[in-house]
């Protein structure tokens, strides 16, 4: 997990704060689903990440933003896994 944070996340955020123009130091809001590690949590404030919890035992209360909010952020990642692979492809 962390490498997976140090070695995808992170830079991921940051190439999407820098498409978007906003600064480094802006806030990243992850949502997660109740996964607390302390080396990821310092890791985190480092790179401005704010990590949201969800509740333990209520994905039931949280299946609509699956299909709504989460539903949209995993199409768009898709398509930037689709660019990106086509890009180095070539």
């Amino acid at each position: 997990m962390l490498e997976w944070v140090q070695k995808t996340l992170i830079p991921f955020i940051n190439k999407i704060k820098y498409k978007e123009n906003l600064s480094i130091e802006s806030k990243t809001i992850l949502i997660m689903d109740g996964l607390k590690a302390h080396c990821i949590d310092v890791l985190f404030q480092a790179n401005y990440i704010e990590p949201v919890l969800l509740p333990p035992h209520s994905s039931h209360i949280w299946q609509p933003l699956d299909l709504g909010i989460f539903g949209l952020v995993k199409k768009y990642y898709q398509r930037i896994q689709t660019r990106y692979s086509l890009i180095n492809f070539q």
